[in-house]
């Protein structure tokens, strides 16, 4: 019994290693049948050549391949009771389902962008040194679940070191904070992040993954989404925290994009903007606190002025008053023995009572008013056509649905202006308040995490909680939900928009900062980030301010 079967096993292999050679055989002597009966198997052994250039694979895998193919072709064949050389004229071999999936396998392999790519498996982070030692130069980190590029593999007496590059930072790392392989391949899936990015003017965001279904929203060019997942020529993506959808294939470009390393120049680079983004906001806080102590100053003063001319005035009037009555009496106890003398000291006395009045309520009273009208007029002009300026540089387009809200806040705004107080410095605020609250919510991006349900600007927050919590710092009190929010304020068009004026998109809320940007808390994967105005449709501005 063990000889029979040794014996079939000896002939298995005989025909597998006759079928191979043939195979290989007839591929370098027979160019024709390159494009016939064992295109696939030539195709598969090209493609293993070119890979053993690149050091992708290890020599004689296309042997393998093919006996592997072989096997099975012969295997059916002795099942069926028919011959291998039959077999092998029923079914070409590129035709063979073992070669087909196999051929599916390397074009997926080389198409993938997991594909060769080792992840670093850290505490927190790890040096990468000029040389493979640990005394070496430090030209950059590496973080947790961060990808590189092996490029060489280094023997030293501590042990195996690689040479990398992630980013831009090349250099050597201990192998042992890496994983490669399939380790690495799974764990890429999980912590690559896999965007899409609009290539066109304007795409619809839609409900499902049919050209038929209810437009969700209006994407822009060159805005990147998250991709959930994908749904044949759809690709579903999610907007914000509150918006999923599908978008076409045809009108996104997909990357897949993980954490790199980072140079000591970038991370020096990135400490210096966001100390620059902090010292603009303490900044704008500060010039914010001056004024609004100024205009506290020039009030207490005016309220001083008035109450010193009210005090003036009641006097003057008093003393008027008690003069007129001492006239009086006396001209009522001397009519009868000096009449003339009577009727003399009583024109005086009418005389200086006019005079009196005339300089304190006539003369005094209407140059005040003339001029706090005149500086007033003035300064409200001014304060308008900056205003103009402004709007203008930020946006080139207008929202016509808007014009209505927009003449409505035009006359609230004027009303505003024309209750301002003397001193001239409420615009001034008014401007340095925006100032300090862009300053101070873009400071957030890249740096606070998105929760949902939060209102922390140090743990986390939601939209409408970051919202919130950054107009809460200057004493401007929000509704918590994004729809309360949207409907907050005064409406504004987007020719009229501001920095400082809050974007609804329906569910959703930002803060706009200039030059057609807001700043917004958006998902879990990106936190406070940074986007165009319009990067989805847009409900409503709002001016929350007040001025």
């Amino acid at each position: 019994m063990k000889k029979r079967r040794f014996g079939k096993r000896l002939l298995t292999g005989t025909l597998c290693i006759g079928m191979v050679t043939s195979m290989l055989t007839t591929t370098a002597m027979a160019a024709p049948y390159d494009d016939l009966t064992i295109a696939g198997v030539a195709a598969a052994v090209h493609q293993n050549e070119a890979n053993q250039e690149n050091h992708l694979v290890a020599p004689l895998a296309s042997a393998s391949i093919l006996a592997s193919a072989a096997l099975e072709v012969q295997a059916e064949a002795v099942t069926a009771g028919v011959s291998a050389d039959a077999v092998s004229a029923a079914l070409p071999v590129e035709e063979h389902p073992a070669v087909v999936a196999t051929e599916a396998r390397m074009q997926e392999e080389a198409e993938s962008p997991y594909k060769d790519i080792a992840i670093s498996q850290v505490e927190n982070y790890v040096n990468i040194r000029t040389e493979p030692n640990v005394e070496a130069e430090v030209v950059g980190k590496i973080y947790n679940n961060s990808s590189a590029q092996i490029l060489d593999t280094v023997e030293m007496e501590d042990g195996e070191w690689y040479k990398i590059l992630s980013g831009s930072v090349e250099g050597y790392i201990k192998a042992e904070f890496f994983v490669t392989g399939e380790d690495a391949e799974a764990i890429a899936r999980e912590v690559g992040y896999v965007t899409a990015t609009i290539n066109t003017e304007t795409l619809r965001l839609r409900a499902d993954a049919d050209l038929g279904s209810s437009t969700l929203s209006l994407l822009s060019q060159g805005e990147n989404y998250e991709v959930v997942s994908q749904e044949g020529d759809f690709t579903q993506i999610l907007v914000d925290n509150d918006l999923y959808g599908y978008v076409s294939n045809d009108y996104i470009d997909e990357k897949v994009e993980f954490a790199e390393a980072i140079s000591i120049e970038e991370e020096r680079a990135k400490q210096e903007e966001e100390a620059r983004k902090q010292r603009e906001a303490e900044e704008a806080a500060e010039r914010l606190r001056q004024e609004q102590e100024a205009a506290a100053r020039a009030e207490e003063a005016a309220a001083e002025n008035s109450r010193s001319d009210s005090g003036s005035s009641s006097s003057s009037s008093s003393s008027s008053s008690n003069s007129g009555s001492s006239s009086s009496s006396n001209d009522s106890q001397d009519s009868s023995d000096r009449s003339d003398n009577s009727s003399n000291d009583n024109t005086a006395d009418d005389s200086y009572d006019n005079s009196d009045s005339s300089g304190n309520s006539g003369s005094d009273s209407s140059s005040d008013d003339s001029s706090n009208s005149s500086s007033d007029d003035s300064y409200n002009n001014s304060d308008s056509s900056d205003n103009s300026s402004d709007s203008s540089s930020d946006d080139s387009s207008s929202d016509s649905s808007d014009s209505s809200d927009d003449s409505s806040n035009s006359s609230s705004d004027d009303s505003y202006d024309d209750s301002s107080d003397d001193s001239g410095s409420g615009s001034e605020s008014s401007s340095s308040l925006r100032d300090a609250i862009v300053s101070y919510a873009e400071s957030f991006a890249g740096n606070l995490a998105y929760v949902w349900g939060g209102t922390s600007l140090t743990t986390g927050a939601d939209c409408s909680g970051f919202v919130q919590a950054i107009f809460r710092t200057y004493g401007i009190s929000l509704p918590r939900t994004s729809d309360e929010q949207g409907y907050s304020g005064t409406a504004v068009s987007s020719s009229d928009m501001r920095p400082g004026d809050i974007v609804y998109y329906g569910g959703h809320i930002a803060i706009y900062i200039g030059d057609g940007l807001v700043v917004h808390a958006s998902s879990a994967k990106t936190g406070v980030k940074i986007s165009s105005w319009n990067y989805r449709t847009v409900l409503g501005i709002r001016n929350v301010i007040g001025d």
